[in-house]
């Protein structure tokens, strides 16, 4: 099968966060998107107890300054996490231009929640040179 072909060789996760058990802020790692035409946020939410997370997508030229992705360049959106949400895997697609994405967590304050399992990866897709 040629590399053009190939969906292996034309499609590089990357993990922003690893599966865990979250009850507090957590920001995910950046991942490198530059140089492929598509880009998917999945989002794999396990077990949830109690809480209201706020989950944002964010964007950064630089892999240091952070900042919360417009809607517009957002295809779906991000999840409310709550009991009907749960053993569930959320997409999100990203048509923004910045070098780098990630996810971020957010706990609320009050009530402390005991938490929600959560995990996330960037799936980065059609590369402009390919096999990746």
């Amino acid at each position: 099968m040629s590399a053009k072909r190939d969906a292996l060789a034309n499609v590089s996760p990357g993990f922003c966060i690893l599966p865990q058990a979250i009850a507090a802020d957590v920001d995910g790692t950046g991942v490198e998107v530059r140089g492929f035409e598509e880009v998917e946020v999945q989002i794999a939410v396990g077990l949830y107890t109690d809480g209201t997370f706020t989950l944002l997508v964010e964007e950064s030229a630089d892999d240091v300054t952070y900042t919360t992705v417009a809607a517009g360049d957002l295809d779906g959106s991000v999840p409310v996490l709550s009991a009907s949400t749960d053993n569930q895997i959320h997409r999100v697609g990203y048509m923004g231009s910045s070098r780098y994405v990630r996810l971020t967590v957010a706990e609320p304050t009050s009530p402390n929640p005991t938490g929600v399992v959560l995990a996330c990866t960037i799936e980065r897709r059609r590369p402009h040179n390919a096999p990746v």
